[in-house]
């Protein structure tokens, strides 16, 4: 059970949980727009400054992409010096990269609450981590889209964000190993199995987020139906004959 947490920062209180995106319910830009903190210039409790500061990052990027995204304007929108940025983030690139952590934290939330509310075999549950992978995409494009983009040229120098990513792919393995333990899934490689299993969820979801789909994206019934279609096709492929 997440823990819901306050803290106060210059006469205003916010929602911790919602800095690092546990409000899953909410829409993206409700989100950033909850979390960015507005406090006088130079008050701000040292402890949130990062987390305000890729809220804000959040919130600019939504609005005017990754080229719109400076250090000088998050820390306007923070409430905080123009230097203050760079207690937490060397460059532009260090705080796009403490962005598309924070997106993956966010997805790793959503998909681990699906599984484990998740019942039956591995194979449900394979459906249920599916829905809400792309129930993230849709709901949060702007982070989807960064989260795995070219943007950041050297993530080998970031590795919370490599940790964060990580995640979901082993949870995604862990299920396939127990349906192939089952009998369930076909004998292949795992890993293989796993990187196969991905690529065919999230080419569906970046297919919806980018509208390549102009029927689904002005239906959410037909939209629906293509998603469970298409998980429908990514079990059948895994299946044990």
């Amino acid at each position: 059970m997440v823990t819901h947490r306050k803290r106060r920062i210059s006469g205003y209180v916010y929602n911790v949980n919602n800095v690092y995106g546990r409000n899953i319910n909410m829409s993206e830009k409700q989100r950033a727009a909850s979390t960015v903190a507005k406090p006088e210039p130079h008050h701000y409790h040292h402890g949130d400054l990062k987390n305000a500061l890729i809220a804000a990052g959040l919130q600019l990027l939504i609005e005017k992409g990754v080229n719109g995204l400076n250090l000088r304007e998050v820390a306007r929108r923070a409430g905080v010096t123009h230097a203050a940025p760079y207690r937490h983030f060397a460059d532009k690139e260090a705080l796009i990269a403490a962005i598309a952590e924070d997106g993956f934290q966010r997805l790793g939330v959503q998909i681990r609450t699906a599984h484990a509310a998740a019942t039956g075999d591995a194979a449900s549950k394979l459906t249920t981590l599916g829905h809400a992978y792309i129930t993230f995409a849709l709901e949060q494009p702007d982070s989807f889209r960064l989260m795995f983009s070219h943007t950041i040229a050297h993530r080998e120098q970031y590795p919370e964000l490599y940790t964060a990513a990580k995640a979901g792919f082993l949870l995604l393995q862990s299920i396939i190993e127990e349906g192939k333990a089952a009998g369930r899934f076909t004998d292949a490689d795992s890993i293989a199995m796993t990187k196969s299993v991905w690529s065919m969820v999230h080419g569906l979801a970046t297919l919806l987020v980018e509208g390549q789909f102009p029927l689904d994206h002005a239906n959410p019934q037909v939209q629906q139906q293509t998603i469970t279609f298409h998980l429908e096709r990514v079990l059948a492929a895994l299946v044990a004959t």
